[in-house]
């Protein structure tokens, strides 16, 4: 038998925003073999791709098309049938100024199977994300879609005559360098200079700035704040309505680009916590955890009523031991009769999904104070499993140690440093430190971070870090490093929350819009 033929998924992903994908793009994107991407696309949208998915930049730039569009086709057909599922992933709508067509075209002349997974126009998106309404009761009842390049058949710019007669609202992709045209032959063709413009840039990401203007002055207002690619232009009524109806602002991290380090399983629910407050994450994973020794474990598991404390150092500690008890025939039943500890509500809520109440969670959450507590309520017949990461700190065996308290320790699992797998755009937006925060939720987050980048100097970036132990790794580094008030994701958003309300950028690419940025949000 032959080999099997692959299919081919075209996918719009939407502005920029991970959020504004769609659920059937994200599907597809994550079951890919292969992602043939742009470059429009955001830092979320690019950390979906899979690990081990072959990653193919053909990204086109103005006045720079790095891989042709018929070798960008060639590309498709070849990986498709070699048997490979991918995805063709463009920014915006496939459709929509993308050339989706001529490669749909393509693959069906060379009978690849394919489907097309349709995008958030960033036509739409975009304005939208300024306060802009493409359509409004009583000011615009149409929207008209234009390109900002001239036709490549050599016709030039659509006839400014008609344009100007159209009303409703006109947007203008990939405008920037044509603005001064585009405004020019409008106001030729009789639309009159007041009429409200605007131009977005970076919409949808952390970098988006706002240009608020009229048909007569907007070029000029976009050389004197330096808009460049990629920008949509917005001329019409509703286009006067961006400072008024501008909802991004108000988010607590609008304008930030975050750094998430955390394992890759931890990592996702990090990132959309970011984006709900209107920054934008950049998933970065520094470490990533594997399971522990598994002779220790499976020794742990058949002598538990040796034990009369089990103290869980994370939720990934808790599931190599739950694994653990499943192969020697157990369940949470073994545990009757022990008394149940955890280093945090995080790892007290996995216990609890599965079944387990925690008896003991510390007031500060971290392994010296848990084993503080577990020594005020133990006797001197105790004994503790300490169930904790390989190379994770001993702080709770030395206060157990120090209380006179039987310990045992187990490495239920192991951190060490990540592959580096992710799409070279992001890594090189961390090299070029364009980024606001840095995070971490571990001393070794820290570590690992610094070894993936032994050259850089991050003396002045500012991390935001899960408790003082990890605040004193960064600063180390040179980091400007806070530690949050407690040992929680929770409270490292709220860190974040309140250092963005500072009045200047603290070292990244956070650029205020009009200077209105973050005035009107109480957390």
């Amino acid at each position: 038998m032959g080999k099997e033929t692959g299919r081919v998924w075209l996918v719009g992903a939407g502005p920029s925003a991970a959020g504004l994908m769609t659920l059937r793009g994200s599907e597809v994107l994550r079951a890919a073999d292969t992602v043939v991407y742009d470059h429009l696309l955001g830092c979320g949208i690019l950390a979906m791709i899979p690990e081990n998915a072959e990653k193919i930049y053909v990204g086109k730039t103005p006045g720079r098309h790095t891989v042709p569009q018929e070798e960008i086709n060639e590309i498709l057909i070849r990986r498709a049938s070699d048997g490979r599922r991918v995805v063709r992933l463009k920014g915006g709508d496939p459709f929509l100024f993308g050339r989706g067509g001529e490669e749909l075209a393509a693959l069906r002349e060379h009978g690849i199977p394919c489907e097309v997974v349709p995008g958030v126009p960033s036509a739409v998106a975009v304005p939208e994300c300024a306060g802009i309404p493409v359509t409004h009761r009583g000011s615009s009842s149409s929207l008209h879609i234009f390109t900002g390049h001239p036709s490549s058949a050599g016709s030039g710019f659509p006839d400014f005559s008609v344009l100007a007669r159209l009303g409703g609202t006109l947007v203008f992709l990939m405008g920037v360098s044509a603005a001064e045209q585009i405004c020019a032959g409008l106001r030729k063709a009789g639309m009159p200079g007041d009429t409200p413009a605007a131009a977005v840039e970076n919409g949808a990401s952390a970098r988006q700035r706002t240009v608020s203007a009229t048909l007569a002055t907007l070029a000029a207002e976009m050389r004197a704040m330096k808009i460049h690619p990629p920008a949509v232009l917005v001329i019409g009524r509703t286009a006067s309505s961006a400072e008024r109806l501008d909802w991004v602002s108000a988010l607590p991290l609008a304008g930030k680009r975050v750094v998430v380090t955390r394992p890759r399983a931890a990592c996702e629910e990090f990132c959309r916590n970011i984006a709900s407050l209107g920054g934008e994450a950049v998933a970065f994973p520094c470490l990533e955890v594997v399971p522990g020794e598994e002779e220790a474990l499976r020794d742990a598991a058949g002598k538990l009523e040796s034990f009369t404390w089990i103290a869980f150092s994370s939720t990934a500690c808790a599931d190599a031991f739950r694994a653990a008890l499943f192969r020697a025939g157990k369940d949470a039943r073994a545990l009757a009769g022990r008394k149940i500890a955890a280093v945090g509500p995080a790892t007290g809520a996995w216990l609890q999904a599965h079944g387990i109440l925690p008896d003991l969670i510390p007031e500060t959450f971290d392994g010296r104070h848990l084993g503080r507590e577990i020594a005020a309520q133990a006797g001197p017949r105790d004994a503790v499993l300490v169930l904790r990461a390989r190379n994770g700190s001993r702080g709770m065996e030395e206060e157990l140690d120090r209380a006179g308290i039987r310990a045992e320790t187990v490495p239920a699992c192991e951190t060490r440093p990540a592959a580096r797998t992710e799409a070279p755009e992001l890594r090189r937006i961390v090299e070029r430190g364009e980024f606001d925060f840095l995070t971490f939720a571990s001393a070794s987050a820290v570590r690992g971070f610094a070894e993936a980048f032994p050259d850089r100097n991050f003396s002045g970036h500012t991390a935001v870090c899960i408790g003082p132990e990890t605040a004193g790794e960064a600063r180390k580094y040179g980091m400007e490093a806070v530690a949050a008030r407690s040992a929680s994701v929770e409270s490292m958003l709220e860190t974040l929350t309140e250092l963005s309300r500072r009045p200047e950028p603290v070292s990244g690419c956070g650029q205020k819009i009009e200077n209105r940025r973050n005035e009107s949000w109480n957390w």
